[in-house]
């Protein structure tokens, strides 16, 4: 939770910065993962940083979790004494001011697809040239042809950021 964004809306969802490590969501109704980038720095490993990944997430649009069922079950993982427990609820509560509204909508719902959640390195996410006249852009990066982290790497990864303090 404590590396969820911060104070303030970043370009990278995820900052583990005891594991050195960016993690970027992106979700899509989409089976061919095609994902919207808002620049460059959503898929550059930040200064400082020695790893990025892209947490792809393929959904269906069906009766299955709302934004706030999500939220719910995020601050139901909260252990420890009341004043840790009391501690967490307050960090979840300003991450999801951060985040803004969206984070409590509840219009939609939905379930991961067949294909759930792959993870793709920052290098491999398909992206334009850096150039030095460029303007801040945005484009879709289509992850179906792209290979996607596989299982040993995907444990290595996630063991890396959850053990690290």
């Amino acid at each position: 939770l404590n590396s969820w964004e911060g104070e303030h809306r970043e370009k990278i969802d995820f900052r583990f910065v005891s594991a050195l490590h960016a993690v970027e969501v992106k979700s899509t109704l989409s089976e061919l993962r095609d994902h919207h980038i808002n620049g460059l720095e959503q898929v550059t490993v930040p200064l400082g940083f020695t790893d990025g990944t892209l947490a792809s997430i393929s959904l269906t649009e069906i009766p299955g979790f709302t934004c706030v069922d999500l939220l719910n079950e995020i601050e139901t993982t909260a252990i420890g004494s009341s004043n840790e427990v009391e501690k967490f609820k307050q960090t979840l509560a300003k991450r999801i001011l951060v985040r803004g509204p969206v984070c409590e909508d509840e219009r939609y719902s939905f379930e991961l697809s067949h294909s759930g959640m792959l993870f793709f390195n920052f290098d491999v996410v398909p992206a334009p040239a850096k150039s030095d006249n460029m303007v801040p852009l945005e484009w879709i990066a289509k992850l179906s042809d792209i290979p996607s982290m596989n299982n040993s790497k995907v444990s290595n990864f996630i063991r890396k950021i959850t053990s690290s303090s």
